[in-house]
């Protein structure tokens, strides 16, 4: 007998509330329903308070990230050519560190079947401020996407 509860009682208890469910299977699949719902509510709503309140994004200073386009008046937001994104890094002073990045998609394969899925290209400076833990290191590799 471990805080008053008994193992036989315990038993005998589950036993009469499996028999009662059982015999309103219309509560039951309501309780169930409400459950599920305000278990999976609970779950997106920490979810997101975690992402955006418990761990901001991994820099020091996360307000200080800035996201640098070119923008047509005929197209709205537009890529960046490669060379506009090399001049904008070499010429800013008030950069710690910089990087371009470009949607992509990519066939995955296994040998047997292929699948295609969504990619992220992206420059080695996006490395250097993830892996550098953000201390905002500049890369020193200015590949091409």
């Amino acid at each position: 007998m471990a805080n008053g509860l008994h193992y036989p009682t315990v038993m005998n208890r589950l036993g009469r509330a499996a028999r009662t469910l059982r015999q309103s299977p219309g509560f039951t699949l309501t309780a169930l329903l409400v459950l599920g719902i305000g278990i999976g509510m609970s779950t997106a709503i920490f979810s997101v308070v975690d992402a955006a309140v418990l761990h901001p994004l991994a820099f020091p200073h996360p307000e200080r990230v800035v996201h640098i386009s070119e923008r047509l008046d005929t197209f709205g937001e537009v890529s960046t050519a490669y060379s506009n994104f090399l001049d904008w890094s070499r010429q800013a002073k008030t950069l710690a560190a910089s990087f371009a990045r470009r949607p992509d998609s990519i066939t995955m394969s296994d040998g047997r079947t292929a699948e295609r899925v969504s990619a992220l290209r992206a420059t080695a400076g996006r490395a250097a401020l993830v892996v550098c833990g953000g201390r905002h290191q500049p890369s020193s590799s200015t590949a091409p996407l």
